[in-house]
């Protein structure tokens, strides 16, 4: 990936660092952006796509977790600060992210150490956390989890139930080592963490009362315990329950299923991952009492809880089985606590569920109970916080 500087530009033409991708955006071609002095361009070294991934922030701002400087809530989204943004995250009332240069920033609440700046104080808008390089990051409801540039894995934040993994139970307020493996992934729950090591064996650690680590347990686990013996491809915490894609694409979840976010039909709690159907999939996400993901085909299906229209089927009914939401294709999902952000084929910016606090991005605060456009700009990526959202606009 190359980063460029702006010095000039003027009409789509104009005089650059690396004049090397400089035709895809000359002649006034459709989607060239708008850029000024001292602007940043991210262009794909692949592709030569070039990438403003400019930061948008809205929904709930009690801590600053907008990351506008302020505390007022957001109901449609607002830009944030001139940086560019390779990667952001959304936990409870937090956000992590990381810039083009694979540092570190955070934001929101504080009151556990959870931004990992050795403090406690809220933040209302991105400071830097230390100045090492960093490969993913994944923020809970209030602890953190990262992988440095060397694959180690490092946690801070609440850890009264043992989910930083360190063998205690003691809060930290800054990135503390967590073993010596390396790892290639990392997910968070509410107060549980999960990670797949470099062979693709998934590890999990913190809070276990409903099985939502899958080691057939309930106890909780201060230090990462391996979960079964299978290879993974992905791993997702919930509220109080967990899903994966296993090497095969099949779906597996477990933990608490009150509300059948389990999906296999019923309500009774798992303590290991059980398979969900047959079919192959390519992402899901566990969130707050329920589950979305993405099948092989692209199409989009939820289950479990309903009650602020979270699955966006159009209703309130819970359901215990994956059911269709419409029949559009999609690229990406992402929802932490009763609503859902999610990418179309197309780029564009959908959500729907519970907006009490503007989260949804539409300017109001009225639930959507099915998914509802964003705007109209073609987005990169997008997280759904607690009551928060965020996306990387292209």
């Amino acid at each position: 990936m190359d980063i460029i500087t702006i010095k000039y530009w003027v009409e789509g033409t104009g005089d650059i660092s690396d004049t090397s991708h400089l035709s895809l955006l000359s002649g006034g071609a459709p989607g060239a952006p708008k850029l000024g002095y001292d602007d940043t361009l991210i262009v794909d070294d692949l592709s030569g796509i070039v990438l403003l991934k400019e930061l948008w922030s809205w929904g709930r701002n009690n801590y600053g977790q907008v990351g506008d400087g302020g505390t007022t809530q957001r109901t449609a989204p607002v830009h944030i600060g001139s940086s560019t943004w390779k990667t952001l995250s959304s936990g409870g009332y937090y956000v992590l992210g990381m810039l083009p240069d694979d540092t570190l920033w955070a934001w929101g609440k504080n009151v556990t150490g959870q931004i990992g700046d050795g403090g406690t104080t809220n933040r209302h808008a991105p400071v830097q956390i230390g100045s090492s390089t960093w490969k993913s990051i994944a923020p809970g409801q209030e602890h953190s989890v990262a992988i440095l540039s060397d694959d180690t894995l490092w946690t801070w934040g609440y850890n009264l139930n043992g989910q930083l993994g360190d063998g205690t139970t003691v809060q930290k307020t800054s990135p503390t080592q967590v073993g010596s493996s390396t790892w290639k992934s990392i997910a968070t729950g509410f107060y549980h963490t999960f990670g797949i090591l470099n062979d693709d064996t998934l590890w999990g650690w913190g809070v276990n009362t409903n099985g939502q680590l899958g080691d057939g347990a309930t106890l909780q686990k201060t230090s990462p315990v391996q979960i079964g013996s299978s290879t993974w491809k992905s791993v997702s915490g919930g509220q109080d329950h967990s899903a994966g894609i296993l090497s095969d694409d099949t779906l597996w979840t477990w933990g608490d299923n009150g509300n059948g976010e389990i999906g296999d039909g019923g309500t009774t709690d798992r303590h290991s991952p059980v398979q969900v159907g047959s079919s192959t999939w390519k992402q899901v996400v566990a969130s707050g009492s329920y589950t979305i993901g993405i099948r092989g085909d692209d199409t989009l299906w939820a289950w479990g809880k309903n009650s602020n229209s979270t699955l966006g089927d159009g209703g309130t009914t819970e359901r215990h089985s994956p059911v269709q939401i419409g029949s559009s294709t999609w690229k990406d999902i992402s929802s932490t606590f009763y609503h859902t952000l999610a990418l179309l084929s197309d780029d564009t910016l959908w959500a729907w569920g519970d907006n009490g606090y503007g989260q949804i991005g539409d300017g109001g605060t009225t639930d959507r109970n099915a998914p509802v456009q964003i705007g109209s700009s073609t987005w990169k990526s997008i997280s759904g916080g607690t009551m928060n959202s965020l996306a990387i606009l292209y």
